[in-house]
């Protein structure tokens, strides 16, 4: 209830006393101001307005920080007037260092500046009284600057009716002192809005239901858990005062302090949560000041509870060790989030690629722009081969010495699909170490990561890395960024495949009807024979050679190539350059065996073999074939000759998917130039006939 000048003492020389109670509602500072300024009407209107300033500065505190009620007293002096603030807080007032991004602390310099002495003492009720003295001409000079508050006679002199509980000094260790100022005023900041907002809605009689915190909240941050924050922050001040870049935090606390350090606790995670969601003015904590509360209070509340039951406490943790701890957290949420960044840069990137090739450069430039890669590949399983899709010549001397690989050989793409397991080398010692072939590879120090490509239990093939050794990426960094840009890679490698099967299945159903089409119209051998090469070149091949038994020799009788000064040289050589019928490879043994070859790639090695001539030799390397498939043309009485389709300028290559469909055409022109053969005797035949001669 309001009290207004309920006592004016005279006697004894004493001066008047007016006091006024106004308890800690919305109202109380602008009510204790007009109170304060109504009695001093008679004083010089400077001296009036700095003794409101100074009760509203004193009462917002009490209202703060202090329990109701409050107390208001205004004292008539000689030469000065005396204004009191009393509440039943037992947290004391300090001035504290000066910071922009506080909400609070600036009251008690003002009053400082204000007055001519200021003070705080204990009542005879056991309740803290601020004081502050003016003088009634504000030209008076200041006496002298006011003696520091001596916390600890204070207390010593304080009494209550409550049982003494016993306390426990806690050594928490040392902290850096801007971070306990700075997380001083966070902390104000969250108590003096709360306080607002609650004091708001006792006025408003709970009308304002979306208040942002209750009044449990309230105590909990600014009551139950007060002593322990007071000292932290008196410790930080002196520090700061010293010049100190750190705090050593020692905290004497009763054993209540451990349940009430932990409502606490989660006061501030739901100020956190109101912060988050815009309920209140205050930022959500930074992580680094709730790194530092959970410390801190935990360490208390452990110390505390050991020592009260009488165990022995757990040596707490610095806030070094715990802050290394958040850090090694922290720095994997941001690998994660720098990997799902990079993932996403890729998944859009990859939507404008369509082919193997494009989908492999795109992550392949995305490391090296992002993550600094010094050169990458994508090596694709080809039967018992690792073929390289994008080969970088120029920084990866690997590039073209390596772009095919057989899967038996002793490197890292081979090890790595076979154990379907990444594989990371560190430096160049250990890829000697583990590859002894490649110890001389690099002329500089690298790190080499092979992570494979799988997609369910299918091994699509294998994405490589290196990078400088001391980038700005750690190899472990490196290597969960290059596992998941292999997954990636291996999803759209999928696709791509896929289509790519599809578009080729397509295109071969197009064909054959096409074949059928044109091998049933023409009755020619010549004709079938140019029609075959037509048909292929240059959808399905470089290079058409059909080649047919004739008299006990396979003589070729149609090559077909777009390049008309490339066919002309190429019959001619031909016509110099019989088949060896017993070359162990190649056209000749088709023709024995009846058995399809393929050669995904052509080698000089394999070359020699099957030339069987120095002369043919010669013509296959200026051919330049660099992938090739022969297939045996299978009529209706057998075999009649073969069909050679070859790779070369257009660097495509054959796989074992594309066999069956090489046999089935060889099939229909085998058919159609057995019938175009049989058709040309029955002429001959019925010539001879036509003409009165008797057939040989």
């Amino acid at each position: 209830m309001r009290r207004e000048a309920l006592r004016r003492t005279k006697g004894c020389g004493m001066p008047s006393v007016a006091e006024l109670s106004v308890g800690a509602a919305a109202d109380a500072a602008p009510r204790a101001r007009h109170f304060v300024t109504s009695l001093l009407v008679d004083q010089t209107p400077e001296a009036a307005e700095d003794a409101g300033l100074i009760v509203t500065e004193l009462v917002t505190n009490a209202a703060l920080h202090g329990t109701a009620p409050v107390l208001v007293r205004v004292s008539r002096l000689e030469g000065r007037v005396r204004v009191e603030v009393e509440d039943g807080g037992q947290s004391l007032p300090v001035i504290p260092v000066q910071s922009n991004d506080a909400m609070t602390g600036r009251g008690l310099r003002l009053v400082a500046a204000l007055a001519q002495t200021w003070g705080v003492q204990r009542a005879d009720s056991g309740r803290k009284t601020v004081w502050a003295e003016l003088p009634q001409d504000r030209a008076t000079v200041p006496a002298e600057e006011p003696a520091a508050i001596d916390v600890d006679a204070f207390l010593a002199g304080w009494h209550d009716d409550d049982p003494v509980e016993q306390t426990f000094r806690v050594r928490l260790g040392a902290v850096p002192t801007d971070l306990l100022l700075e997380a001083k005023a966070h902390i104000d900041n969250v108590v003096r809005e709360a306080r607002l907002a609650q004091a708001a809605a006792d006025v408003a009689d709970g009308a304002h239901e979306a208040v942002a915190l209750d009044v449990e909240t309230l105590a909990a941050v600014t009551r139950a858990f007060a002593s322990a924050r007071d000292q932290i922050k008196r410790q930080a001040l002196a520090a700061a005062a010293g010049g100190h870049a750190e705090t050593t935090l020692v905290l004497t606390q009763p054993a209540s302090a451990a349940d009430a350090g932990e409502r606490y606790l989660a006061a501030l995670d739901r100020a956190d949560q109101y912060a988050r969601s815009a309920q209140i003015l205050t930022l959500e904590a930074p992580p680094v000041h709730k790194v530092f509360r959970r410390w801190y209070v935990q360490a208390l509340v452990d110390q505390i509870r050991a020592r009260a039951a009488g165990q022995t406490p757990p040596a707490p943790r610095t806030f070094l060790q715990v802050l290394a701890e958040q850090m090694s957290v922290v720095s994997g949420l941001q690998d994660a989030a720098d990997r799902l960044e990079l993932l996403q840069t890729v998944a859009a990137d990859l939507t404008a690629a369509s082919t193997v090739e494009q989908i492999a450069a795109v992550v392949i430039g995305k490391a090296s722009e992002v993550l600094g890669a010094l050169a990458g590949r994508v090596l694709l399983l080809d039967g018992d081969v690792l073929r390289s899709v994008v080969p970088d010549g120029t920084s990866d001397p690997t590039g073209l010495q390596y772009a095919v690989v057989p899967m038996d050989a002793d490197l890292p793409g081979p090890r790595v699909v076979r154990t379907r397991r990444p594989l990371l080398l560190r430096n160049r010692a250990q890829l000697a170490e583990q590859f002894p072939g490649l110890a001389d590879l690099y002329d500089s120090d690298r790190t080499l990561h092979a992570a494979p490509l799988i997609i369910g239990d299918h091994v699509l093939g294998v994405l490589s890395f290196t990078f400088a050794t001391g980038g700005r990426l750690d190899p472990d960094t490196q290597a969960r960024f290059v596992r998941a840009l292999a997954d990636a890679l291996a999803q759209a490698l999928e696709r791509a495949l896929a289509l790519q099967q599809a578009h080729a299945a397509n295109e071969r159903l197009a064909y054959v009807a096409d074949a059928s089409v044109a091998l049933s119209a023409n009755l020619d051998v010549d004709a079938t024979v140019a029609t075959v090469g037509d048909l292929l070149v240059p959808r399905l091949a470089d290079w058409c050679v059909v080649q047919v038994l004739q008299e006990g020799d396979l003589a070729t009788v149609g090559i077909t190539h777009a390049d008309p000064d490339a066919l002309r040289w190429a019959q001619r050589m031909s016509a110099l350059s019989p088949v060896d019928l017993a070359a162990p490879a190649g056209p000749a043994n088709v023709l024995r065996t009846g058995v399809s070859e393929l050669y995904p790639d052509v080698s000089d090695e394999l070359l020699a073999r099957s030339a069987g001539s120095a002369e043919l030799l010669a013509v296959l390397r200026q051919v330049g074939m660099v992938s090739a498939v022969v297939a045996p043309m299978v009529g209706r009485h057998g075999i009649l000759g073969t069909l050679t389709l070859t790779y070369a300028e257009s660097g495509r290559r054959y796989s074992s998917q594309d066999l069956p469909f090489v046999e089935d055409v060889a099939r229909r022109a085998a058919l159609a130039l057995e019938t175009a053969q049989l058709l040309r005797r029955q002429a001959a035949l019925l010539a001879a006939i036509t003409d009165g001669g008797a057939p040989g």
